[in-house]
C-alpha cells in the first residue's frame, strides 16, 4: 500500500486518487520529458534564511544527498531574502566524488528555460530545465553555481552540515576538480533538488528548528534525524516510495520572531516551506522549544502551552486544508541547556501531554520518550546528548529517526 493511503476509511478520497495519478509539471519542458508516467519528486530540500555571506566572481560547489534515485534531475534556486537581483552566470550538476571533485563523465550543464545565464529578482526563484543523469538512491550530488558579480547578502541555509567549496576568482562550475579558496557548512541559493520517476512517490516534510535541521550532528555524515529517516524508509521499510526532506531552521520559533532579520517564524514560513512541494503527503511538525526558552515578551509574558497549542492547531488546519497529513512530534528534553527553566519545563510537559492525548494530529512521534533519560526524564540520556543538553548527538538523532520510522511503517501498512 502506498504511504499516502494510510488514513483510514472516509479520508481515502477521490482527491488522493487524483493526487497519485497526477503528473507534476514542475520542471520538465515538452522537448525533454514526454509521456504521462513521469513524476517529479523533491529528493532534497533546505529551508531558506538570510546569511551574512557575499560573493563576487566566484564559484560555489554544494553537496547534497538525494534520497530517491532517478534518471533525470532539476533544481530550484531561490533569491527569497535577496535585496538585489542575483546574477547566476553558469550552473552545473554532477555526482559527487570526494572533496570538491565530481565523478568523471557526470557533469551536466544546467539551463533555465534554455538560458545558461540568468537574473533572479529579489524574492523570486527559478527552476532549471531537466538534465538526464542516472542517480542511484542515497547518492550525493554536487551543484555548482558561478556568480560573476557582487551578490549582496546571500539567501541560504546556515546549517548545511555538508562541506561547501568556494573558489578563488573565476568560473570553475564545469571543472571536475575545482580550485578551492575557502570552505563552509552553509548552502547558498540552492533550495530544492527534484528527481524524475516513472512510479509515483510521496514526500514527507520534516519541519522544525535546529533539532530538525541537524545542528551538532557530525558534518558530511547525513546524521540528522530526517536524513536517517529517509535512509531507513528506503532500505528497510514498506514505505519505499517516500522521500523525506528537511525544512528545519536553527533558532526557529512558532510564534515569536526567529533569529533572522525577516522574522520568518513557523507561522510565517509554513506554507512556503512545508506545503509548497510537489507530491507532499505528510508533514512531521517538531517545534516550540525555542518559544519556551525565549525571554518574556511585552508585559513580561512568557509563551504558554495554550499559546503553542493554538499555533499547533493552526498548523494542523493548514495541512488539512491542502489534504496533507500532519504528524506531531513531542519536544525533546532540555534540562541543562542555557535557557532551561522550571516554568519552561512545565510548559514543555503540558504541550507534550496535549500532543500525546488530544488526537488533534493524524499521528504522533514520541521523540521525547525516544531520547530521554528514564531516571531523569527532563534530560537526554547521556549517549543521546550532543553536550549542550539541547541538541541530540548522532546517536540521539538516530534514535529519533528510529521512532519516526516505526510510526511511518505503521501508517504505511
Amino acid at each position: 500500500m502506498s504511504f499516502v493511503n494510510w488514513r483510514p476509511g472516509k479520508y481515502i478520497s477521490a482527491l488522493v486518487i487524483a493526487f497519485m495519478s497526477a503528473q507534476s509539471a514542475l520542471c520538465p519542458s515538452a522537448s525533454q520529458v514526454t509521456g504521462s508516467n513521469i513524476h517529479w519528486v523533491p529528493s532534497w530540500t533546505t529551508a531558506m534564511q538570510t546569511t551574512d555571506s557575499r560573493f563576487n566572481n566566484q564559484t560555489i560547489r554544494m553537496v547534497v544527498r538525494s534520497t530517491l534515485g532517478g534518471e533525470q534531475v532539476c533544481i530550484r534556486l531561490s533569491n527569497f531574502y535577496g535585496a538585489d537581483t542575483l546574477h547566476v552566470g553558469a550552473a552545473h550538476l554532477g555526482l559527487h566524488q570526494r572533496g570538491p571533485e565530481i565523478v568523471q563523465g557526470t557533469d551536466r550543464q544546467l539551463t533555465f528555460s534554455g538560458r545558461s545565464s540568468i537574473l533572479i529578482p529579489p524574492g523570486a526563484y527559478v527552476l532549471s530545465d531537466p538534465v538526464a543523469l542516472h542517480i542511484p538512491p542515497l547518492s550525493h550530488l554536487a551543484i555548482s553555481i558561478y556568480l560573476p558579480e557582487s551578490t549582496g547578502v546571500a539567501t541560504g541555509q546556515g546549517v548545511g552540515l555538508q562541506t561547501t567549496y568556494v573558489s578563488p576568482a573565476g568560473d570553475f562550475s564545469d571543472r571536475i576538480d575545482m580550485p578551492v579558496s575557502a570552505t563552509t557548512l552553509s548552502y547558498y541559493w540552492l533550495a530544492e533538488v527534484y528527481i524524475a520517476r516513472t512510479t509515483p512517490a510521496f514526500v514527507i516534510v520534516a519541519f522544525g528548528d535546529s533539532i530538525t535541521n541537524g545542528a551538532y550532528s557530525t558534518p558530511n555524515t547525513d546524521s540528522s534525524w530526517p536524513s536517517v529517516l529517509g535512509e531507513l524508509l528506503l532500505t528497510r521499510s514498506a514505505a519505499t516510495d517516500v522521500s523525506v526532506v528537511n525544512e528545519g531552521i536553527g533558532g526557529n520559533r512558532i510564534l515569536l520572531p526567529t533569529h533572522d532579520t525577516y522574522s520568518s517564524n513557523a507561522m510565517a514560513r509554513f506554507d512556503r516551506d512545508a506545503l509548497d512541494h510537489p507530491r507532499v503527503s505528510t508533514v512531521i511538525f517538531l517545534e516550540g522549544i525555542n518559544d519556551i526558552g525565549s525571554p518574556p515578551g511585552p508585559g513580561g509574558r512568557y509563551v504558554t502551552a495554550e499559546d503553542l497549542i493554538f499555533a499547533a492547531r493552526q498548523i494542523i488546519s493548514r495541512c488539512h486544508l491542502h489534504g496533507v497529513k500532519v504528524v506531531g512530534g513531542t519536544l525533546t528534553p532540555y534540562a541543562g541547556a542555557p535557557y532551561f527553566s522550571a516554568t519552561g519545563e512545565a510548559t514543555r510537559k503540558a504541550l507534550n501531554q496535549w500532543i500525546r492525548i488530544s488526537g488533534a494530529f493524524d499521528a504522533i512521534i514520541d521523540f521525547d520518550s525516544a531520547v530521554q533519560d528514564p531516571k531523569q526524564p527532563d534530560r537526554f540520556l547521556q549517549v543521546y546528548d550532543s553536550g549542550d543538553h539541547l541538541h541530540p548527538s548522532d546517536r540521539g538523532y538516530r534514535a529519533m529517526a528510529e521512532a519516526a520510522a516505526a510510526v511511518v511503517d505503521k501508517m504505511s501498512q
